[in-house]
């Protein structure tokens, strides 16, 4: 099992009140299956994505680089929220990074990693665990 969570589960946002404590329960509720499906072959794992550039965040991007009076220069919105938002890599993630995690908890050679929460957030998680 893999759940989608998000960095906001860590970190929650007053923007989202409700979202981030909900992402965090998921977390929560897989490593619990994580111990309950012990010895059953079925491992329980998360990934929580950072800012990755999806039909959303393509709609901030716009109204970001509008109020900064940049036009229609998305690029320039995303490498200024890239940079000032504490991520260490600095660009904006792409769903195939997302997949390629994904792909990877999936996969037979994975089968000793269980109950983890993996952050693919270009280095932005405010934890060491």
């Amino acid at each position: 099992m893999i759940n989608i969570a998000t960095g906001a589960a860590i970190t929650p946002t007053s923007a989202q009140a409700d979202y981030g404590p909900a992402k965090l329960a998921m977390l929560s509720w897989s490593l619990a299956l994580s111990k309950s499906l012990s010895m059953t072959g079925v491992t329980s794992n998360a990934v929580s994505p950072g800012m990755i550039r999806t039909e959303g965040l393509e709609k901030f991007l716009t109204y970001f680089a509008a109020k900064r009076g940049w036009g229609d220069d998305l690029q320039r919105a995303a490498d200024y929220v890239a940079q000032g938002g504490g991520q260490t890599v600095k660009r904006i993630g792409e769903v195939h990074d997302i997949a390629y995690a994904v792909t990877m908890l999936a996969s037979p050679r994975s089968d000793f990693i269980n109950g983890t929460n993996l952050h693919v957030d270009g280095g932005l998680s405010p934890s060491v665990s």
